[in-house]
């Protein structure tokens, strides 16, 4: 979907692939790792060291992120690199974390 078209309501494929991403956003697990991500490329088991996790969790948590189209890998000798897809998940990472923050803060001053 091109800017010049935002505007247009998404046929169903791009609504279809938008909730698939979002729902894979859906796990803090996840999110953590896209966080760590968006410092620069890293292999499974330098995430599973900063995760303080298992190789096998990490790698499913990537896996759907994967087919979520919200990461890339690349294989190098015996080793898989990712990093996220394009500039486009930095900035919904961004965007979310900001508004996630407001959301608290309003909350937060509502209950007083």
């Amino acid at each position: 979907m091109t800017k010049s078209n935002i505007t247009k309501q998404p046929d169903s494929l791009t609504l279809e692939r938008a909730a698939m991403m979002f729902n894979a956003l859906g796990d803090p697990a996840r999110l953590n790792l896209l966080l760590h991500l968006r410092q620069g490329e890293r292999c499974v088991n330098e995430l599973a060291e900063l995760e303080n996790a298992k190789v096998g969790s990490i790698s499913a948590r990537l896996k759907t992120l994967y087919q979520s189209h919200l990461v890339q890998k690349r294989r190098d000798a015996k080793y898989v690199y990712y990093s996220l897809a394009d500039r486009h998940i930095a900035e919904l990472l961004d965007n979310m974390l900001s508004h996630a923050n407001e959301c608290i803060y309003a909350t937060i001053h509502q209950s007083k």
